[in-house]
């Protein structure tokens, strides 16, 4: 494990997860002291996954049509450890999009 930042962007295929088995796998890695609000969803890679510094990156999907394409559907938010077989937790972008919007083109 790699325990200082990389100097090129990393990128990593992760599964979005039901948050039923996700937020009862968190909860017993985390010690029962998590809560998983409606705003967030679970993704979950087999020993790959978010690093310290991790948080605030893009979770993107392929435009299936598009090349090169990315539509970003979520917001790293946190997970337990960094390459360990645990879920992570991630942030909708879809709830707060009149915010963002708001930010980026205010009137």
């Amino acid at each position: 494990m790699n325990s200082e930042p990389f100097d090129v962007l990393q990128k990593v295929t992760v599964n979005v997860v039901d948050k039923g088995p996700c937020g009862g796998k968190f909860k017993q890695i985390a010690s029962g002291k998590i809560i998983l609000p409606e705003e967030t969803f679970c993704t979950y890679a087999y020993r790959k996954g978010t690093c310290k510094g991790d948080s605030g990156g893009p979770i993107q999907i392929a435009h299936n049509n598009l090349h090169c394409m990315y539509t970003q559907i979520g917001i790293i938010s946190y997970g337990i450890n960094c390459y360990h077989d645990s879920p992570e937790i991630h942030t909708k972008v879809s709830n707060h999009i009149g915010w963002i919007e708001d930010i980026v083109w205010p009137t």
